[in-house]
């Protein structure tokens, strides 16, 4: 078995955003909780948390759908899943619940872009 050398170019894609999105949250949390309203405003845009949650979901969905067919394993597509909605739920809870929900769905989406790059060979 040897790896496609762009078999993962949409997981990393995916793990760069998750990333993005999951820096975006907790730079804004920290702008709020420190009170600092002016930066907070610039980093609350609701076109920017969009663009980057929809990147998320479709770059996770490049990324799992194929794999799901020919491997017909759901564990990756769920634990992306739950990822996604740890992420967007934590949106609407308290501070305390907040962070460790935001971190919680970041890992978890970017645990399976990781896990799906391991499982993407082709044979030779």
């Amino acid at each position: 078995m040897k790896k496609n050398k762009f078999a993962g170019l949409v997981d990393k894609l995916g793990i760069c955003l998750s990333l993005t999105c999951g820096l975006h949250c907790l730079i804004t949390i920290a702008l709020l909780a420190i009170g600092s309203l002016k930066l907070h405003a610039i980093f609350e845009s609701e076109i920017l948390e969009a663009i980057v949650s929809i990147g998320v979901l479709v770059v996770g969905v490049v990324a799992f759908i194929p794999q799901l067919v020919v491997t017909r394993n759901f564990y990756l597509p769920a634990i992306f899943a739950i990822g996604f909605v740890l992420l967007k739920v934590s949106e609407s809870m308290q501070l305390w619940v907040q962070v460790p929900m935001l971190v919680a769905g970041v890992s978890m989406i970017i645990l399976a872009h990781f896990k799906n790059i391991k499982h993407k060979t082709v044979k030779t």
